[in-house]
């Protein structure tokens, strides 16, 4: 038991830690002492996550799945080392001098989460809603905020931030230590008076370290992996001389050298790659590497000395935003997260409305960043909160009071016990140990980087190593849990061995299988029966059975459905794969001579981002940012991106429906060009919210061109589908603007340049615009084929001949449609 002296070391501490955060609090300006603009922050307290409708609830799909967020557990008061992670965040902004914070709650969670804010004595001395330091007000949304889409409108609804001017966007599901945001505000509000239509600017840190790390891992590994392939035989630790225990100096370096350095598996945040101008740190390129993901598209960067780029790879997102309050209105309603919109709304529109963003790279040597992006990373935020990384930070009123809730352990600094809790002496504890309230820790447990909550009950000879144990949960009798996360009121029974599990509320893991060997569970998520967590009465409830081979015969719960998938990339993937697929490689001469063709590889590569908004049409809307993407890195505009794409589109549908008659094939055509219509054509054929006649014409031309070889037999509806376009596909889009995707102005544009074209034909080949009825296109061609081209090679002949034939076609399919846009003529002049 903690003895008299123990406790007055421990209250020395106590008393050491509150002065290290009055030190920091008299270098906080007061609020009435602060300079410069209003710094207003809107917090989500939601976390962004795909939900699912289990049981007639809507439930949260995250990385702490099956216990947070839950009605249980809302998001903003998950623990860190026993306190809400919402007092983090708060800390770190009064910090900053932010001087208003809304905070955004579903009606679920709003309660508790008023609640904690409303009674609950913060390391300033009152409860934040009572705060003389910050003014903080809690909004429960009348809609669910699911996504970042959602928290916009109810921010414009709500009047949440002024018409004018700039806010700070703050995640709930991070926990940040800096001091510099106050300097960040003034360096977004220069820029915002300097470049145009600049949006927004995004707060990032640099993992360099953990990239440099990985990397040398990386190259470490393979190393040793090639000497070891080489070396006949296995080095032996014992020297020539025959003398055990001693290593001779070329075996002591050899270690060294391969020796790994510490590097996380996963980073904090995606690894993200961003093309920006130096001078004014704007963004032009911005690219997120997943796994399971489509490779992006590489960027083709300019170096120049006028203008110069940087590209960075190691710069991770933080989360936090400053945003300007007229850039709301360009988060639409498919707008998921903050790189959809970043990404999608921003850059993927640039050319037709010219929004950009910047960046802030804050200080790596005071800046502390940690995601909550999975359990290990949750569990890792306790942890560096324990070692002071994120130090001083508030614990309620941990250490505000003469009489301090929890003291610093005389063993180890890192090692904090609640006043309340009792540890043996001799119990082997640190180090980054949090014992919590009336916890009891026997001599025989050994507890290393592992917080408790309050009441946890610890068997004898229990090891917890790199685990969360949360309030009222019991570990049994010589258990092994290794990087866990263990709910409220869990039961891990006697001698279980457990591995980077999530055990939910009030889950009973037997310590014995049914076949009476010892229960292991490893890298599973578990949670209890519906009708237990939710309360409800067994006859309405939907539970799902006790799975007795997982928990045991005496266990309840079951692995959970739909466990959350992280598509981060592993840092050692960036070394050892190659991120952007290589193009296959043939011995063919056509093929590297086409591959040399800049059209042919620019078409390709938007070839594969059609395919894949076909095979799943919610897509199409990301799959048009990468095509921009691929615009603005190929050179390319969008007249010819609107033209491929509209060719791929009836190749397409040639090819789906080509068992079927000419008029469902029109059908299917005007289902599909519905589809398409707002999430890709509404994007690229208008410019300033006026049309873009240049890309329309394209389009147009792409469709008589996919229709125009003689076989098609699409090749005579050339004026339905042309009409299609125009007025066809799409109701709500003409009635609202006089046309669907193609402009009457467009289709007039259209109409002259093919017929220029075809003056152009008719003077220089034997081609006659189709009026020669006896002969076709194909017999035309073949005899002035047959008297001009005797002195070229069969294969120019034949290449000359196929382009040849699709202008002709292309030609013929518009000379078909001359007559409707000569009466879309008639009607727009009537008007």
């Amino acid at each position: 038991m903690l003895t008299h002296d123990c406790l007055c070391s421990n209250n020395f501490f106590a008393a050491s830690l509150l002065m290290d955060i009055a030190a920091v609090r008299r270098g906080v300006a007061g609020r009435g002492d602060r300079q410069g603009p209003k710094l207003i922050a809107v917090i989500i307290g939601e976390t962004l996550l795909p939900t699912l409708l289990r049981g007639g609830h809507v439930t949260f799909v995250g990385p702490l799945s099956p216990l947070s967020p839950s009605p249980r557990l809302p998001a903003a008061l998950l623990p860190v080392c026993n306190t809400p992670v919402i007092d983090y965040v708060l800390e770190n902004l009064v910090l900053n001098g932010v001087d208003e914070v809304t905070i955004l709650l579903n009606s679920c969670s709003a309660a508790q989460t008023i609640a904690h804010l409303s009674e609950c004595r913060t390391a300033r001395g009152k409860p934040w809603m009572l705060s003389d330091s910050i003014d903080v007000r809690v909004i429960e949304c009348a809609r669910r905020i699911a996504t970042l889409a959602d928290a916009a409108d109810e921010m414009r609804e709500r009047n949440v931030v002024p018409q004018n001017g700039s806010f700070l966007l703050v995640p709930i599901d991070t926990v940040a230590s800096f001091t510099n945001l106050r300097e960040c505000y003034q360096t977004h509000l220069e820029r915002v008076r300097k470049v145009s239509k600049y949006a927004a600017t995004l707060l990032c840190v640099s993992s360099r370290p953990a990239l440099a790390a990985a990397l040398r891992n990386s190259l470490v590994n393979h190393l040793a992996e090639t000497e070891e392939a080489s070396s006949q035989s296995p080095v032996s630790p014992i020297g020539d001389s025959g003398r055990h225990g001693v290593l001779s100096i070329q075996q002591t370096s050899d270690m060294l050298r391969l020796r790994n350095y510490p590097a996380p598996v996963l980073p904090r945040e995606r690894h993200t790659m961003f093309v920006f101008n130096k001078a004014t740190q704007v963004v032009t390129y911005m690219a997120r590497l997943e796994s399971g993901e489509e490779a992006p598209e590489p960027p083709a960067v300019v170096f120049s000395s006028s203008a110069p780029q940087s590209v960075r790879m190691d710069l991770l997102p933080t989360g936090y935003l400053f945003c300007c309050c007229e850039a709301l209105s360009l988060i639409e309603f498919h707008i998921r997260d903050l790189y959809s919109f970043l990404s999608t709304s921003l850059l993927g529109q640039v050319e037709i409305y010219g929004n950009v963003f910047g960046l802030i790279e804050l200080p790596a040597s005071s800046s502390v960043v940690e995601s909550i992006s999975s359990a290990e990373a949750y569990i890792q935020c306790n942890l560096d909160v324990c070692a002071r990384r994120l130090f001083p930070m508030t614990r309620e009123s941990c250490f505000a009071e003469a009489l301090a809730k929890y003291a610093v352990s005389s063993t180890c600094e890192t090692v904090y016990l609640h006043t309340t809790s009792k540890c043996a002496n001799n119990s082997l504890m640190g180090p980054n140990v949090v014992v919590g309230e009336e916890v009891s820790v026997p001599a025989s447990v050994e507890l290393a980087g592992t917080v408790l909550g309050a009441r946890v009950e610890l068997g004898d000879e229990a090891s917890l190593r790199s685990c969360v144990v949360m309030e009222g949960a019991r570990i049994g009798r010589r258990c092994m849990l290794q990087g866990c996360l263990i709910g409220p009121h869990a039961v891990i029974g006697e001698g279980a061995e457990l591995s980077y599990a999530v055990v939910g509320e009030r889950c009973v893991l037997d310590g014995v299988t049914t076949n009476g060997t010892p229960l292991v569970v490893q890298h599973q998520a578990i949670e209890c029966d519906a009708e237990d967590t939710i309360g409800a009465d067994s006859d309405s409830a939907e539970g799902h059975k006790t799975d007795k081979v997982l928990t045991g015969a005496s266990g309840r719960g079951h692995v959970l459905e739909d466990r959350y998938s992280s598509n981060i990339l592993p840092t050692s993937a960036l070394f050892t794969e190659d991120p952007v697929a290589r193009p296959a490689q043939s011995g063919d001469e056509d093929d590297s001579s086409e591959e040399d063709d800049e059209q042919a590889v620019f078409r390709r590569s938007i070839q594969r981002h059609v395919q894949a908004a076909l095979l799943q049409p919610s897509r199409i809307e990301s799959s048009s940012y990468d095509m921009s993407t691929v615009c603005l890195s190929s050179g390319f505009g969008y007249p010819e991106l609107c033209e491929i794409v509209t060719e791929l589109l009836m190749e397409h549908l040639l090819g789906a429906h080509r068992d079927e008659s000419p008029a469902d094939m029109v059908e299917a055509a005007r289902d599909l060009f519905h589809t398409w219509c707002r999430p890709f054509y509404n994007n690229f054929l208008s410019k300033n919210q006026q049309p873009n006649v240049d890309a329309m014409v394209a389009t147009l031309e792409g469709l008589c061109g996919a229709i125009g070889e003689v076989s098609c037999p699409l090749r005579c509806y050339g004026p339905q589908l042309v009409e299609m376009l125009y007025y066809g596909c799409d109701d709500d889009l003409y009635n609202e603007r006089g046309y669907c995707i193609v402009s009457g102005e467009s289709l007039i544009a259209f109409d002259a340049e093919m017929e220029h074209r075809l003056q152009v034909l008719q003077r220089y080949t034997a081609f006659n615009g189709g009026r020669d009825k006896s002969r076709g296109v194909a017999g035309l061609l073949s005899s002035d084929y047959d008297t001009t081209s005797s002195s070229t090679s069969s294969s120019s002949s034949g290449d000359d001949e196929s382009r040849d034939l699709h202008e002709e076609g292309k030609v013929l399919v518009a000379v078909s449609c001359h007559c409707f846009i000569m009466g879309v003529k008639d009607f727009l002049d009537a008007e």
